[in-house]
């Protein structure tokens, strides 16, 4: 009814144009008092070209006058009145389509003048920029705002303010001056510079996608007359785009006709400009990407088809927001009993009044009350639409946005899950009753106008939400580059804890895979922070969230220490349930089995392995032995997948942080002197749920003089001495020797030269982008002075330009010493 209303008024503007008599036009709508007396105001008056010039609108209507005799749609009366013009002149009324909300119509009236005018001269219409306008002289620059805005939005205001930004300023303390509810029809000057004034006109009635066109002509017209006024004071022209007609709706040859009615005539220099074709493209372009994250889920479908389970998953999964058509029933119809039948008549009588658009109505209400800003955004969903038309009028207002998903199921599915309800307002109808409803019976033909349809007797309420999820685009995208791979590229011990201590905090999520047999270090005053479980950019990190991933081997004494250490609570960190538990029974066992590889005996290796042997134990429930099963880990269990999902979708970077080094894989090491996992790339991506195709960079990180733990723990090639490394790096020889014990168990370690095969294999393996070089003072023991890749020995910047060549990559990362400032960056991302 209000898109008829509308209609009505443009067309009888129209008639008033093309009219070659002098006669004009108005519309006048009631207003109650303080007090509860209500008289009627002009809405807005136009007039034809040969008419007398009158500004009326917003004026009062004298009681007397036969307006307020026309109380009811279609009534009519004449009568001759003199509160027009002041002389006795003619006018006709009809009762039209009251405003949503008021119980009395609006008045139109049409009034004929025995005058004739000449005609004034047309405004000027060119193709150019408004910011540049064409005359000189005082100049007001008009806008078309609408009345929420405190701000200047997309399009030509977008460009006022950044030309003008002091100018938007003033505009937002004189708006917030004025109660939103009294803005329309308000005109909010802003001087620019010296010559030029911003003119905003608050004559749209909020903002987004809309059922019907926000512009409102009454309010525009107002707008008009007080920049005539202004202009007029300061002997200014007038200069504007084709206002009102982007995001408006408003229609050019209407507004044309006011603006020549209310300014030429007045005697103003208007000029109206155009952009030129490819730049009019552009603006489309951006107005039709600007509601890029608003998306709308129709959902349909027969009783019991599943509509409730959907709507409560996107609610609690996606945050949707619900419009129940079943509360805007009983909202609209008060009266009505809150039983499935009564509501279904009720519906129908509503669909019958206006063709379904009440529910888009009430959908756009919605939208606009939760839109904090020009674009509204989010996820809304309709439950349930019953009828084509109700889903053409939403399509109409929001186009690609609005998704129509249509569930269904057989007849027997349907009967059968009906039957099963205990719910009051159905105990009294049975399912044949409700089905032989007219709106019931023709809902299945609404699956031809659907974007999706699920049969859901054929997949489970998850896998649902999994085909909603899709449609509606909101799963990241395979291609989203946001992940950080961070892998020691020999045999651990390369300094991995102190590099990642360097790049943690450019970081939102902190991933670490592997288990306790690797200890990582990072400079902390008055002791090196270690790390057995979390990832070493814990504290580094202070707003980073942070993950184990399900390939993780968990020792829960252990990791408890650490997180009451560094003082980790909950809402922090996520464990995966399928993390797997080290019992102290594995460490036992691992310290009898593998002393003659020299093992670390923490249990990840047992521990790892009876998660592969010990599945038909877990599935008796004879063995419990995933994180899922241990009670004081319970308050960090979450999902690793969709932890990594959710930041991938926020557009969070995220730093995995793989164990020990290349050399130790079990898949690639040197067997049987390998560690139980695979500690390539490829393993630790596995081992935390990530995607390679989520991959941006990997940094291989190496010692300039590779290690292995003392002991049977596996060949290198070419070892040296510690004090051999002394003699040439000027370090003192119990320095070397207490810096290079494993952090885990405290071993000594051994050190072998670089080793140039060992290195290429582990490029080839994990397809680095980056090179971290650590332990450059073992070159000699001045490059820890250095803070510049220049201030490096030479030997150590020749070691570094053989890096590049044999790898291919850049040495991004350079680590000269263990303290604050032992980085030396030279990345360019």
């Amino acid at each position: 009814m209000e898109e008829k209303s509308r209609g009505r008024s443009a067309f009888l503007i129209r008639v008033a144009k093309t009219s070659n008599q002098p006669i004009g036009v108005f519309v006048s709508s009631p207003v109650v008092s303080e007090d509860g007396t209500r008289h009627y105001k002009v809405d807005y008056f136009v007039c034809s070209p040969t008419a007398p010039v009158l500004r009326l609108s917003g004026a009062p209507i004298p009681s007397q006058s036969i307006v307020h005799r026309c109380t009811a749609i279609g009534h009519t009366d004449r009568s001759v009145e003199s509160w027009l013009t002041g002389a006795p002149t003619q006018i006709e009324c009809v009762g039209l389509t009251a405003y949503p909300g008021n119980v009395f119509p609006r008045v139109a009236g049409i009034v004929r003048f025995d005058e004739v005018q000449e005609n004034h001269l047309p405004m000027r219409l060119l193709h150019g920029d408004v910011l540049e306008p064409r005359n000189g002289g005082r100049k007001v620059i008009c806008q078309l705002v609408n009345d929420r805005a405190v701000k200047w939005g997309g399009g030509v205001a977008r460009r006022i303010a950044k030309r003008y930004p002091e100018a938007e300023k003033a505009f937002t303390k004189q708006v917030l001056q004025i109660p939103e509810r009294d803005r329309l029809g308000r005109t909010v000057f802003c001087d620019a510079t010296d010559d030029t004034t911003i003119a905003s006109l608050i004559g749209q009635e909020g903002f987004g996608p809309s059922l019907f066109p926000r512009i409102r002509y009454e309010a525009l017209q107002a707008c008009f007359e007080q920049v005539v006024d202004h202009a007029v004071s300061i002997e200014a022209s007038i200069h504007m785009p084709k206002i009102g007609t982007g995001s408006a709706g408003g229609d050019w040859s209407t507004i044309q006709e006011m603006l020549d009615d209310v300014m030429v005539r007045s005697g103003l220099f208007v000029t109206v400009y155009d952009l030129p074709p490819k730049r009019v493209q552009l603006e489309l372009f951006y107005l039709s990407t600007g509601n890029a994250k608003l998306r709308i889920v129709l959902l349909s479908g027969p009783i019991c088809s599943g509509k409730s389970s959907l709507v409560l998953l996107l609610k609690e999964r996606h945050g949707a927001k619900i419009i129940k058509t079943r509360e805007l029933i009983l909202k609209k119809a008060p009266k009505t009993k809150p039983e499935r039948k009564a509501l279904q008549v009720a519906g129908q009588r509503l669909d019958n009044k206006d063709g379904g658009v009440w529910v888009g109505e009430a959908l756009q209400r919605t939208i606009d009350s939760y839109a904090t800003g020009q674009t509204p955004k989010g996820l809304y969903v309709v439950d349930s639409v019953r009828i084509v038309g109700q889903i053409e009028a939403i399509r109409r207002a929001y186009g690609a946005e609005v998704h129509h998903i249509h569930l269904t199921a057989t007849d027997e599915e349907l009967r059968k899950r009906y039957e099963a309800r205990s719910r009051e307002d159905d105990e009294a109808v049975g399912y044949d009753e409700l089905k032989r409803n007219r709106t019931e019976r023709e809902i299945t033909k609404l699956a031809e106008v659907a974007d999706i349809v699920v049969s859901t007797d054929r997949c489970s309420e998850e896998a649902v939400l999994v085909r909603a999820t899709a449609l509606l685009n909101l799963y990241p995208r395979s291609n989203a580059a946001l992940v950080d791979v961070l892998i020691g590229g020999q045999y651990g011990s390369e300094g991995k804890g102190n590099i990642v201590g360097h790049i943690a905090p450019e970081y939102d999520l902190l991933v670490r895979v592997g288990g306790p047999n690797a200890g990582h270090q990072v400079y902390a005053e008055p002791k090196p922070e270690k790390y057995y479980h979390l990832p070493s950019g814990t504290q580094r990190a202070p707003n980073a969230k942070l993950l184990l991933g399900p390939g993780a081997v968990i020792y829960p004494r252990k990791l408890l220490e650490e997180i009451a250490e560094h003082k980790i609570d909950a809402a922090r960190l996520t464990i995966d349930p399928c993390a797997m538990i080290i019992t102290d029974a594995d460490r036992d066992e691992e310290a009898k089995r593998f002393g003659s590889i020299s093992s670390t005996a923490q249990g990840v290796g047992i521990a790892s392995a009876r998660k592969m042997t010990g599945r038909s134990e877990y599935k008796e429930k004879k063995a419990a032995f995933l994180a899922r099963d241990c009670e004081v880990l319970q308050p960090y269990m979450g999902s690793a997948r969709q932890i990594l999902a959710d930041a991938i979708v926020a557009g969070q970077r995220i730093l995995l942080e793989g164990t020990q080094g290349t050399g130790l894989s079990l898949h690639h090491g040197e067997y049987p002197h390998v560690t139980t996992r695979d500690t390539t790339v490829a393993g630790c991506l596995a081992d935390a749920g990530i995607a390679p195709s989520n991959v941006r960079k990997i940094i291989m990180v190496c010692r300039t003089y590779p290690i292995r733990v003392g002991g049977p723990s596996g060949p290198m090639a070419n070892e040296v001495t510690m004090s051999e490394i002394s003699r040439r790096s000027g370090i003192p020889l119990e320095t070397l020797e207490k810096a290079e014990r494993t952090t885990t168990t405290d071993r000594p370690r051994r050190i072998a030269e670089f080793d140039w095969l060992q290195f290429r294999d582990s490029v080839q393996l994990n397809g680095p982008t980056d090179i971290a070089l650590t332990f450059v003072d073992y070159f000699d023991i001045k490059n820890r002075k250095a803070y510049r890749f220049e201030q490096l020995s030479q030997e150590t910047i020749s070691f570094v330009g053989e890096i590049e060549r044999v790898s291919g990559r850049p040495v991004s990362l350079l680590s000269t010493d263990f303290n604050w400032r032992n980085v030396i960056d030279r990345r360019a991302w």
